[in-house]
């Protein structure tokens, strides 16, 4: 089997694992959700990053799922665009968006082999995307249709922390087989499509907030230990691969 055939195997497995839990009514990823609350410092940086650059823009959303971000700048983009390898999600993705807007396109597509022209988008986002793909071609895409002048903005799990490696090995039914948490490397294979780089990482010990109990005493749990990170990435900064969130800025995309 050469590398292509590899490949498109990869992409029906992704697509059919993420057909079957969109379509499931049991959500097979519901013992996760504790956690999903020390995402909201990332997510609102995200969101922070996209929306400062969508007005009048064009803005692409990888691996867009049923719950596409585009209500939140459909009313200032120039056009909004959402891709998902998914038929399940993309189906659900036009019911959550209500009515149809002239300036929004919501497509099943392959993010590593996108249909769109060179330079075409001002910003490119995704959350959770570019560890179910191939990195390589990934970032080759993504630098493909971004212009020049254009920020693409990702989220993404990393797969260096021991503890968490565990916890995945634990609950294999919350994740695709292919699925591949970021390591460093797959960060610097980036670096040959994009003249500016820049990572922040998040989540050593401030995980361990998850497991606190009330909102006040998570809260201020997930402050001390996240303010403790922080420290400890920066005066160890070997240690910021081990953070088990990583918030990637790509700019300045190099010609294909």
């Amino acid at each position: 089997m050469n590398q292509r055939e590899t490949q498109d195997e990869v992409l029906k497995r992704e697509k059919a694992f993420h057909d079957d839990l969109y379509s499931s009514k049991s959500d097979s990823r519901a013992a996760a959700k504790k956690y999903s609350r020390l995402k909201a410092e990332f997510d609102k940086r995200y969101m922070k990053l996209v929306k400062e650059r969508a007005e009048g823009s064009k803005v692409l959303e990888i691996g867009c799922g049923p719950n596409i971000n585009t209500p939140h700048w459909v009313d200032i983009a120039a056009e909004c665009h959402g891709i998902d390898i998914s038929d399940v999600a993309i189906s659900q993705a036009r019911e959550r968006l209500g009515k149809p807007y002239s300036n929004t396109h919501l497509s099943v597509m392959n993010a590593e082999s996108m249909e769109y022209d060179d330079n075409y988008f001002d910003v490119v986002c995704g959350k959770g995307i570019i560890h179910h793909l191939n990195t390589e071609s990934a970032f080759k895409e993504v630098s493909r249709v971004l212009k020049p002048g254009g920020l693409a903005v990702f989220i993404e799990p990393l797969g260096h922390n021991p503890f968490i490696n565990l916890y995945r090995r634990l609950t294999p039914k919350m994740r695709s087989d292919d699925e591949h948490p970021l390591l460093m490397s797959d960060i610097e294979v980036s670096q040959r499509y994009f003249g500016n780089v820049n990572t922040d990482f998040q989540h050593i010990t401030s995980i361990l907030s998850a497991f606190i109990p009330g909102n006040r005493l998570h809260s201020l749990s997930f402050q001390l230990l996240n303010s403790f990170d922080s420290l400890i990435i920066k005066s160890l900064p070997f240690t910021k691969k081990y953070s088990w969130m990583a918030l990637i800025r790509l700019q300045e995309p190099y010609s294909a």
